[in-house]
């Protein structure tokens, strides 16, 4: 299978048997994609969700005043744009790739067809379908009620890691600012305060958090 190693990449089709992965491998097109390149704008049919091979995107809506507002930042193994292909609507925001990337495109129609014969694939689905829920609510949270140290505390936090290892950052501090609702110096003034806290320690775009619990009260009270 040409595709099989960026499939098992995907959380979504990492626990699927040979036979299953080869249908799935059937369905699939690959698209490379350049640094800045748009991948769907806003009002588009979603009539497809993607899987990220490898690189990064950010999903973005833009105001009336051309102001960016990034909803979330996917990375290598995730999927996105799944929300609206199974609402059976339109894309709701804009896709743009953050640096070169190698994208994985499933067709709505298609792909339906495959959840009808496999019940865990359909599980696993609905479980990513939730956990985006729950991202959003989190998102509308936390500019809303959270002060800056407190958007940023959650972010680390949520940022899928290993316990005690160092993570990259998923974007350029512009972008997370932005996705956190607020500008890149404020930003980096939030993660240098935690780095002499001695909660967090960074090195160039990577970071280890030293102290989870007080990380996790700075996120849970600001």
């Amino acid at each position: 299978m040409e595709n099989e190693q960026a499939l098992r990449a995907l959380t979504l089709f990492e626990d699927l048997s040979d036979e299953m992965l080869v249908e799935v491998d059937s369905i699939t097109i690959r698209k490379k994609v350049c640094k800045g390149e748009s991948i769907f704008f806003a009002g588009q049919e979603g009539d497809r969700f993607y899987g990220i091979a490898n690189g990064s995107v950010k999903i973005f809506k833009l105001s009336a005043e051309g102001n960016e507002q990034i909803l979330h930042i996917f990375g290598e193994g995730e999927i996105f744009a799944e929300v609206a292909v199974f609402a059976g609507s339109t894309f709701p925001a804009n896709a743009r790739a953050l640096e070169a990337s190698e994208l994985l495109i499933f067709r709505r129609d298609l792909f339906i067809a495959l959840l009808s014969k496999n019940a865990d694939l359909a599980l696993k689905m609905l479980g990513i379908l939730s956990a985006r829920l729950r991202i959003m609510a989190f998102l509308v949270e936390s500019i809303s009620l959270k002060s800056v140290s407190g958007r940023v505390s959650s972010y680390l936090l949520g940022v899928d890691h290993k316990e005690r290892n160092w993570f990259p950052l998923t974007a350029s501090k512009g972008d997370l600012a932005r996705m956190l609702g607020t500008i890149p110096e404020t930003f980096s003034r939030s993660l240098r305060r935690l780095q002499e806290q001695g909660i967090i320690e960074v090195a160039g775009k990577k970071v280890r958090i030293v102290d989870y619990n007080a990380l996790g009260e700075i996120a849970k009270i600001e």
